[in-house]
């Protein structure tokens, strides 16, 4: 009887449970639009479903573009913004686990505007007790960066036309049509409905065109 009880209730288990959401998001560092959605809808939707609920992909990169020329790019807000995507690239690189980039790359954005790119970064991984000089030597590597940074180009879609570019389970995420993201991933999980999808919000968020 047990053992029966036991089976039952692992077969039971099994059928609620269910894959995450796959969520991909393009962003770029000094794209208020990207920081707005990072820390206003994704960072707290995560925070409240979890990993069970959401697989997320970070990409920064957005709107730059890879040059011609040998280890040469251009992004939408200058030098700073390649500087920034870098650090974040690096953070995720080296902590893959989106509860520790996430936080880095919220913190970054809240603080982005009061003082040099380096030193919000400095300060947020001090603040999320990241290794900085890890993260920092990873940024001045040229090798290392630049790596990152075709990679970062290569996962961006090429149909993005703006961002921040939202990919859930392989279709677009529309800025311009959609204002829940937090009730959109409870819908679009097919498991049992975690106790916080009870509670929905709605939001605008602005965009940064690729022109």
């Amino acid at each position: 009887m047990k053992l029966t009880l036991a089976v039952s209730f692992a077969a039971a288990s099994m059928a609620r449970a269910a894959s995450p959401v796959n969520v991909l998001l393009c962003i770029e560092a000094y794209c208020p639009g990207c920081q707005q959605f990072t820390t206003d809808d994704l960072i707290p939707t995560y925070e409240a479903l979890g990993s069970d609920v959401m697989n997320v992909t970070v990409v920064p990169f957005g709107n730059a573009h890879l040059n011609d020329g040998p280890d040469s790019m251009t992004c939408q807000h200058g030098e700073d913004e390649c500087s920034g995507n870098s650090y974040e690239q690096c953070a995720i690189s080296l902590y893959p686990d989106p509860t520790d980039h996430l936080t880095f790359i919220g913190c970054f954005d809240k603080i982005s505007g009061a003082m040099a790119v380096d030193k919000a970064f400095e300060t947020c991984a001090t603040q999320q007790g990241l290794d900085w000089d890890g993260i920092s030597a990873c940024h001045d590597d040229p090798d290392k960066s630049w790596e990152l940074q075709q990679a970062a180009a290569a996962a961006t879609p090429s149909d993005h036309t703006y961002v921040p570019w939202v990919v859930i389970d392989g279709e677009q995420y529309d800025l311009d049509t959609e204002t829940d993201f937090f009730g959109y991933i409870c819908d679009a999980y097919t498991g049992d409905k975690p106790a916080a999808c009870s509670g929905k919000f709605a939001k605008k968020i602005a965009k940064c065109e690729n022109n």
